[in-house]
């Protein structure tokens, strides 16, 4: 899994990856087609995975688009403490960081690691 620090290129990684191999769902999909995701504002850290995770202003993001990262905010606290009381790490656990990234007409959303790719395009 690759590792993203501020001022990143990326790039959106979103065919066929709307849930992760855990089934866990990635962003809001309704509308949407398998190459698409609606990232929000903010990512519920706290009470992922559960019923309502994804909160505030939204945007469409299409497969391939670009992005920056602007800073890590972290992994869902029930991931962690999941890996700790059973003492088995989450395979590919990395794909549940959490980035916030900056996106076509300066808007801020955040995504999980799973769904983007470092890049060199410009």
């Amino acid at each position: 899994m690759e590792e993203f620090k501020k001022g990143d290129l990326i790039l959106f990684d979103i065919t066929n990856k709307q849930y992760t191999e855990d089934g866990f769902i990635v962003g809001d999909t309704l509308g949407c087609n398998d190459n698409e995701i609606i990232l929000k504002e903010k990512i519920d850290l706290e009470n992922f995975p559960s019923w309502n995770d994804f909160k505030g202003k939204s945007s469409l993001v299409k497969h391939g688009e670009l992005g920056i990262i602007l800073k890590m905010c972290g992994k869902p606290d029930k991931l962690i403490v999941s890996e700790i009381l059973v003492d088995i790490p989450l395979p590919g656990g990395e794909i549940y960081n959490v980035y916030e990234v900056l996106i076509k007409n300066n808007q801020k959303r955040q995504v999980f690691g799973y769904n983007i790719k470092k890049t060199k395009k410009v």
